[in-house]
């Protein structure tokens, strides 16, 4: 199979112009054609991000770009499939190609002929800081000067910094992506008198150098890792007996999907995990896609398990 790149994703949202605002304003390229809007990063010419009305906010479509024979051969494989079906073309589809839906997740997905993106000279990643420039209590390093950018300076987005889970139990939360994950907690941060605690968790092997000592340091290198995990805590919830607990995103109304990590040898991880207790939405070998699964954490968040190897094999095949 033959998809060659993320074309775009799409998001339903009540009020168009707000969230076409919103994406300018930490940096993308925004325009309005018609009722929706379109978005791109700078340096890019390809649309990556499209905003389209709708009544409730949700993420409508994922689309990816091939060849046109790539296209003829996906097209064969989900006709033979028994998980996935050919969808009609949706009123607010602003590209051709085909358009599918899979079971498993119920999401809608569009494969299209078109190239990857070209870049255009975009922004390089800023320089790396020596040292944090703010003002803590016995640390000092800023003097007559501002602590932040000016209000007008254009900011360009350059990774994906974290994703937030909320949860009720931080102890158990914690315990499983260490000791079943194998994650690393790096940082801590208790604002008490907010009533909420932060906690921050990496994976050693996606990590940029290593963790100083220097705690202002710290929190200026934790800032610059990728796909960090950030899990909150408000104080009170664990005991509340009127809150009902968070949603995890999977069931109605659905929204959040997963996480994922990347391990070695999907078979083996999910044997441990299997000793371990932990919950399965998908063992390997279930469904059509054979070779990766997804695990529940404490919180009843899904954490997709794969392996780069597993992923071609499901993709282009053996």
């Amino acid at each position: 199979m033959s998809v060659k790149h993320l074309h775009h994703v799409t998001l339903a949202v009540p009020d168009v112009a707000i969230q076409k605002s919103f994406y300018e304003d930490f940096g993308l390229i925004g325009e309005t054609l018609g009722d929706r809007a379109v978005l791109h990063c700078k340096g890019r010419k390809q649309d990556q991000v499209i905003v389209i009305p709708d009544k409730k906010m949700k993420l409508h479509d994922v689309s990816f770009g091939t060849t046109k024979t790539g296209l003829a051969d996906i097209e064969k494989r989900i006709k033979r499939s028994t998980d996935t079906t050919l969808e009609h073309e949706p009123k607010v589809a602003p590209y051709d190609g085909i358009w599918l839906r899979h079971e498993f997740d119920g999401m809608l997905y569009n494969i299209n002929i078109s190239d990857p993106a070209v870049g255009l000279g975009g922004p390089k990643p800023a320089k790396k800081l020596s040292s944090l420039d703010i003002n803590t209590p016995g640390h000092y390093t800023r003097l007559n000067k501002k602590g932040g950018a000016p209000f007008d300076t254009k900011v360009c987005p350059s990774r994906l910094g974290h994703i937030v889970h909320f949860t009720t139990d931080v102890d158990r939360k914690i315990d499983f992506y260490t000791e079943v994950l194998g994650a690393r907690l790096l940082e801590r941060f208790d604002f008490e008198d907010m009533n909420f605690s932060l906690y921050f968790l990496g994976f050693d092997a996606g990590l940029e150098g290593p963790m100083p000592e220097d705690r202002a340091e710290r929190i200026m290198w934790l800032a610059s890792q990728s796909g960090v995990l950030e899990l909150t805590h408000n104080y009170g919830t664990e005991s509340d007996d009127d809150f009902s607990g968070y949603h995890d995103g999977n069931s109605v109304p659905q929204g959040f999907g997963h996480i994922c990590v990347s391990v070695p040898d999907v078979y083996a991880a999910c044997a441990r995990f299997e000793e371990l207790g932990i919950e399965f939405v998908k063992r390997p070998d279930d469904g059509s896609m054979k070779g990766l699964a997804f695990i529940k954490d404490p919180d009843g968040y899904w954490v997709e398990i794969f392996s780069p190897i597993g992923l071609k094999k499901i993709i282009i095949g053996d």
